[in-house]
């Protein structure tokens, strides 16, 4: 994990953003096909929702999820900082992809 620095105020806004998502059947906080671009700056999970900060945006999603499965396996500690892309897909089984971004 890169870091446990989000502060509860940040999940939780990103969680009602994720509820309200969810509740227009878009995905946890990014619509299909959508990609997120920018600087990993934050990794956190606990019991509720593993978070990312790319960039400027919080990205969480339920801690059993594929999603979560994936930012925990593919964002390690030497991304930090790095740019990568996270783009939501259609897919029930990579339902995420995520990609480095050369400098």
């Amino acid at each position: 994990m890169l870091t446990e620095h989000l502060t509860r105020a940040d999940i939780v806004k990103a969680r009602s953003g994720a509820e309200h998502a969810n509740s227009k059947n878009q995905g946890a906080t990014l619509s299909v096909w959508t990609e997120v671009i920018g600087p990993i700056h934050e990794l956190s999970a606990n019991d509720s929702y593993v978070c990312v900060k790319i960039g400027n945006k919080l990205l969480c999603f339920p801690p059993k999820s594929q999603e979560a499965e994936i930012l925990l396996r593919k964002l390690t500690k030497e991304l930090r900082g790095r740019k990568v892309g996270l783009l939501r897909t259609d897919d029930r089984i990579k339902p995420l992809l995520v990609r480095l971004i050369d400098r």
